[in-house]
């Protein structure tokens, strides 16, 4: 059975999530290559962060980020810094700022006719 598939269904037969954890720096990071993950815990900053954009968007793929570190997190909308199919799509018309100490997630969809990543809820 393909990986990714597998990932979706326990051996009950239900709904779960491929949960991984994804590294970044501090400071702007671009073009995060994210992995097949749905559940993706942030970790490795020592100060406050931002994502531009995510690779991976593939149409109606939906990521859940966490943000496990004590730094902020910040969503940048519609970020020049990232390749343009890769880039985040807040809805409010600006950056979005997640709280750390493990209290801020968002969720993501991404949108295969506008080629963004949207963010959901936070």
């Amino acid at each position: 059975i393909d990986g990714k598939l597998y990932s979706l269904l326990t051996s009950s037969g239900t709904l779960a999530a491929n949960v991984q954890n994804l590294t970044v720096a501090n400071g702007a990071n671009n073009d995060v290559a994210i992995g097949y993950g749905t559940y993706t815990r942030i970790t490795g900053p020592t100060a406050v962060f931002t994502l531009t954009g995510l690779t991976g968007g593939e149409a109606g793929r939906v990521l859940l980020l966490r943000n496990t570190t004590s730094y902020e997190m910040t969503l940048a909308n519609e970020s020049g810094s990232s390749t343009a199919a890769n880039r985040i799509l807040t809805q409010t018309g600006a950056d979005v700022t997640l709280s750390g100490a493990g209290g801020g997630a968002a969720l993501l969809f991404y949108d295969g006719a506008s080629e963004r990543w949207v963010c959901l809820a936070t």
